[in-house]
């Protein structure tokens, strides 16, 4: 068998004359020189957290990259918040804001204080009760005793409160 029967006809004259096998030559050298050169062998050691591993550099690149976010986060919440506040204040400063203000208190005060004044004239054994949205107050006077109770969504509150000459 000749050794050029594997080589196609149009190449077989290049072949013959050597042109064709300095180019084969050279060319295998060219890539073949790459190739040993760069065979290694390569070794992967987990570092991964995640299999057991431990990867300080990557720990403290993740920590620092989680910290930039959360700070950044929290700045836009805390300007958020402050924004909201200025807000708040400015529309509370107005003079309209102001009379409405002074009007609730003063409209609560007097709410208050014939409240009171109605509890702490009972007479002894008298009892009573009102409710304000899901608020209950409730007393009873007894002897020299008043007793309030206040209940809430929150829970119950009582106070017990001596009348003496009231």
């Amino acid at each position: 068998m000749n050794a050029h029967e594997n080589i196609p006809s149009r190449f077989r004259s290049a072949v013959k004359h050597g042109r064709m096998a300095c180019a084969f030559v050279s060319f295998s050298l060219a890539v073949s020189v790459p190739l040993t050169a760069h065979g290694a062998e390569l070794i992967y050691t987990l570092q991964s957290p995640l299999v057991g591993g431990h990867n300080a550099a990557l720990q403290a690149a993740e920590n620092a990259r989680y910290n930039a976010i959360k700070q950044a986060y929290d700045r836009k919440i805390a300007d958020e918040q402050r924004r909201i506040r200025e807000a708040a204040q400015a529309a509370e400063s107005t003079p309209e804001a102001r009379f409405v203000s002074s009007l609730q208190q003063q409209i609560y005060f007097a709410i208050s204080q014939k409240i009171a004044t109605s509890i702490t004239s009972l007479s002894n054994g008298a009892a009573g009760s009102f409710q304000t949205g899901d608020n209950i107050v409730s007393y009873i006077r007894s002897g020299n005793e008043l007793t309030v109770t206040i209940t809430t969504p929150l829970g119950t509150s009582i106070m017990k409160l001596p009348t003496g000459n009231l």
